[in-house]
Order: C-alpha cells, then structure tokens, then sequence
C-alpha cells in the first residue's frame, strides 16, 4: 500500500472510524428515515385518492344531481392539511423546499457544509416547538367538532403533529449526513496533508 506508515495509519483510522458507533448510529437513522419516507408516500397515495373521490363525489351531487352533500367539502379540507403536512417530509428529504442557496453556495465548502448543518439545527429546534404546540391544539380539539361531519377536531389538527414528526425524522438523517460529510472531508484532508508532509 503506497504512502507510506503515515497515509496507512490514516486508512486504518479512516477505516475504524466508518466502523464506529457514528456510523453505525447514521446507518441506522438512514433506515429509519428511508421507512419513514415510505410511510409518507403511502400516507399521501390514500389521502390524495380520497381527496380525488370526495371532491369528484361533490361536483356530481352538485352539478349533476343538483343535490349538494354538507359533508365533502369539509372533508376535503381537512385532508388537504394532511397532504400538506405528511408530503413535506418527502420534500424535505429529497431537498425540494424552497430556500435561497446563493449565499451558502458562495462560501468555501467546509463553511457551507458547517453554515448548513447550523440551518438543519434551527429546523430541528423549530419542529420541536411546532410538534409540542400543534399536539396540545389538537388535544383541545376533543372539545370542539366540525361543522358538517361532526368529527372531532382533534384528528384534523393532529395531521400538524404527525407531519411535523416526519419531517423531524427527516431533519434527524438529514443532520447526520451533514456530520457524516464534514468527518469524511476533514478525514480526507487529513490524509492529504499527511501524504504532503511525508513527500517533502
């Protein structure tokens, strides 16, 4: 193996590090996070079919029929929350929310990946908050029902919670990541260093 016992010592280190708990624990925040997205695609096929049907249902009654239902509306309303909730996990993991990167961009890239990792702890502060309030609305919501069906708010407003849960899961894999790359470029630099130091 080139480089010599230093560059060599740095692979093993290299090596071990990637079989340590870190990893380990990022690989498994990985799977948790790939089954979580998973949930979220299901969650949202089923909501958005329902949405379909009960909006379609509503136009038939309305126009056709000329018997509107009280209720397809409301419910519609209701799971469009919850489509907009559960399907920003996927957004989130997948990067697809708006933001504004020229700035991030602009900065060497050990600083952008640091100035990055400090966006994804904010976010992860702020859906501890929004997961703790949103829960507590929707407990309140026992109290209260729809006007058409009758439902208990609570499962309308839990949609808020659930959803904030699965982007908190995303925001979690998202943050190790991040962690994972800053290790990986420091280790490289490291050895690039290394292999500089012993050819001069």
């Amino acid at each position: 193996m080139g480089g010599g016992p230093w560059a060599r010592r740095l692979a093993e280190r290299g090596r071990l590090l990637r079989k340590g708990l870190f990893f380990r624990t990022c690989r498994a925040v990985e799977l948790i996070s790939e089954r979580a997205d998973r949930l979220a695609a299901a969650m949202g096929i089923v909501l958005v079919a329902v949405m379909t049907f009960v909006v379609l249902l509503q136009v038939v009654f309305r126009y056709i029929v000329r018997a509107a239902l009280p209720w397809p509306e409301e419910l519609a309303r209701f799971l469009m929350v919850w489509c907009a909730f559960v399907g920003a996990s996927s957004a989130l993991r997948a990067g697809e929310h708006v933001g504004v990167t020229f700035l991030v961009e602009k900065l060497p890239k050990p600083v952008g990946r640091v100035v990055k990792l400090i966006i994804k702890a904010i976010m992860f502060y702020f859906m501890v908050i929004l997961i703790k309030h949103s829960y507590r609305i929707a407990q309140l919501g026992w109290r209260s029902k729809s006007g058409a069906m009758l439902l208990p708010m609570f499962y309308p407003r839990v949609g808020v919670t659930i959803g904030s849960v699965l982007m908190q899961i995303q925001l979690v894999d998202l943050i190790f990541k991040d962690l994972a790359a800053i290790v990986g470029a420091r280790s490289a630099s490291d050895a690039q260093g290394g292999q500089e130091v012993m050819s001069s």
